[in-house]
């Protein structure tokens, strides 16, 4: 029995520990372009709602009209924490990329990384920073999403955009900034509750809520992204 149970201890010892993210095992500066798109698409500082509908086209009339070919008109909102340091880490790395910064020269480079340095020693300790983008692949429906958000006052985002603490308290929103070329906005929520940070009073989900318009065959609908609490850990603190 004793041989058995060293057997297992010993089994149970050399089980590999559970499995790294890059963004915690590599400095920032290691990390690939790849890697870099995917903290900005696909990790949990990133998060997208899409709203859809199938329905069947016809390709002519008459008795062959029933042969037709789905299309899914697709309308996605994609929502970044843009004051989690890495997103920010990873936003400095692709301009390392875009520059080639290898090649730089001493003088350039030297520019290059006060730049980054003072961005990403930025602190939020007052504020969220989020970027909301929109993408379709109708190109119809962004152009109408484009002329809908432009008309968008802050006094309607106030009253219709929301940030949903663990708690259950609903924030409302401090900013609402478009982006100049279109495509998305920033938004700016209170990062405290009288005074307490808002994932304080719990460990359940941060959540984005905000309306989506009526945009050709895709209705009105109220759009949630999520974020897991637990999950927003990096470097040993809460990234958000």
């Amino acid at each position: 029995m004793r041989t058995l149970a060293g057997a297992v201890a010993g089994l149970l010892f050399a089980w590999p520990a559970a499995t790294q993210e890059f963004w915690e095992k590599k400095d920032y500066t290691q990390w690939t372009e790849k890697e870099c798109r995917q903290l900005l698409q696909d990790s949990p500082w990133t998060r997208q709602f899409t709203i859809s509908t199938s329905y069947v086209q016809a390709l002519r009339r008459g008795p062959a009209a029933a042969l037709g070919r789905e299309t899914n008109p697709q309308i996605t909102y994609t929502a970044q924490l843009r004051s989690a340091l890495p997103l920010r880490r990873a936003l400095v790395r692709l301009q390392q990329f875009a520059k080639k910064y290898e090649t730089l020269e001493p003088v350039d480079k030297q520019a290059f990384d006060n730049q980054a340095d003072k961005y990403l020693e930025t602190k939020f300790p007052d504020t969220i920073v989020v970027l909301i983008e929109y993408s379709s692949n109708v190109q119809p429906y962004v152009s109408d999403l484009d002329l809908n958000w432009k008309q968008y006052t802050e006094a309607q985002a106030r009253n219709e955009i929301f940030l949903l603490a663990p708690s259950g308290e609903r924030l409302k929103l401090s900013r609402f900034i478009l982006q100049p070329q279109g495509g998305g906005f920033h938004l700016v929520f209170p990062r405290l509750i009288n005074g307490e940070p808002l994932t304080a009073r719990g460990k359940g989900e941060l959540h984005i809520e905000l309306p989506h318009p009526n945009i050709g065959n895709l209705g009105a609908h109220r759009v949630l992204l999520s974020f897991p609490v637990a999950k927003l850990a990096a470097g040993g603190s809460l990234q958000y």
